[in-house]
């Protein structure tokens, strides 16, 4: 079985930057204690709590996520049944966009400027909410069905049938892979939607821009069902192929 290594050039950044605040927010909080300018220092010591809370919350997430991966590296996956990322993998990578943000801040409350400090953890913490709010039509669940895969949206859900899938593989960072799925009737796909109406065939055609080749292949990110990359591969070939052996 396949291990993953203890860190990676991501996993060391995640701890540089924790090895970074920790010390920082204890400076910053025992300076205060020893009445060093608490006025300017507790804003400085806020954007610290916030920079060591989403580097702790990113180290310990990303870790769960190496353990589970493994875990399921080879697990069978159910049929019928709706997979859905957890919210604590969403979480997390708010945690990191939050992180930098709070970094940033820090830097500007230490030269005298919280203000700035304030506006930039509250601009970036708004982006970070772009994560999670849909735009056009936003995978956020599957379901492995007899005869094909049921893609769910936050209101919408379409069917992927085994015999429009050509091909699949992975694509990206080894950090970050999305799922790469070659479909050969898209059309078809945009028809299944539920509810069927134009607005909601155009979201779905739109997702097909993401794919390689462009406008014939679905992209589905990392853990969009709970599952890694590599085992969401491995699922859509065993039914792709279990499919092909009940047709011959």
């Amino acid at each position: 079985m396949k291990r993953f290594p203890v860190l990676n050039k991501e996993n060391t950044w995640d701890f540089i930057s924790l090895g970074l605040g920790a010390p920082a927010l204890a400076a910053a909080l025992w300076a205060i204690s020893a009445g060093v300018s608490p006025h300017r220092l507790w804003p400085v010591a806020g954007f610290l709590f916030v920079w060591v809370a989403t580097s702790s919350y990113v180290v310990l997430v990303k870790k769960a996520i190496r353990r589970r991966a493994l875990r399921l590296r080879s697990a069978p996956v159910p049929l019928g049944v709706c997979l859905v990322k957890p919210v604590w993998i969403s979480l997390h990578e708010m945690a990191m966009v939050v992180g930098m943000g709070a970094a940033l801040a820090t830097v500007a409350a230490g030269i005298g400027f919280p203000g700035v400090g304030f506006g930039i953890q509250l601009a970036i913490g708004a982006m970070s909410l772009a994560l999670i709010a849909p735009v056009f039509f936003t995978i956020r669940a599957l379901t492995f069905e007899v005869s094909g895969l049921r893609v769910h949206g936050r209101r919408t859900q379409f069917v992927v049938p085994w015999t429009s899938v050509v091909d699949v593989d992975l694509a990206g960072r080894a950090e970050n892979q999305s799922i790469n799925l070659q479909i050969v009737d898209p059309a078809r796909v945009a028809a299944s939607v539920l509810p069927d109406n134009p607005t909601n065939r155009r979201r779905v055609q739109f997702l097909f821009e993401f794919g390689n080749p462009r406008g014939r292949a679905l992209s589905i990110g990392d853990w969009a069902a709970g599952l890694d990359g590599p085992t969401l591969v491995r699922a859509i070939r065993e039914r792709m192929h279990g499919h092909a052996e009940l047709v011959n």
